[in-house]
């Protein structure tokens, strides 16, 4: 699995209900990160910019 941490997936490292939890971590940053991106375009339309 491409990764920027080739450690948190490592299969010979982990076990497989620890990489199903930082799969399911990482998901949550993923949306939190994508709630946050709305933000500017929120902002923007607070001071009329479209």
């Amino acid at each position: 699995m491409p990764t920027f941490d080739e450690d948190t997936f490592n299969i010979t490292k982990h076990s497989r209900d620890e990489i199903a939890q930082a799969t399911c971590q990482l998901e949550i940053v993923y949306e939190i990160d994508v709630t946050f991106s709305f933000i500017p375009v929120i902002i923007s339309i607070g001071f009329n910019s479209f």
